[in-house]
């Protein structure tokens, strides 16, 4: 990556538990690519969600 590069990131939910009837956990898996269409980041990030 390079100042002036353009990014997307695709989000796509892999997982999701609940924990209780009002909490849960959702994983997310985050996939950047750059204006070459070339993979430069991928990770998984969970958060602990309110429903």
């Amino acid at each position: 990556m390079y100042p002036g590069n353009e990014l997307y990131t695709i989000a796509e939910v892999i997982d999701k538990k609940e924990i209780k009837e009002e909490f849960g956990i959702i994983t997310v898996l985050l996939t950047t690519y750059n204006d070459k269409e070339e993979k430069v980041f991928k990770g998984e990030l969970s958060a602990l969600i309110r429903r």
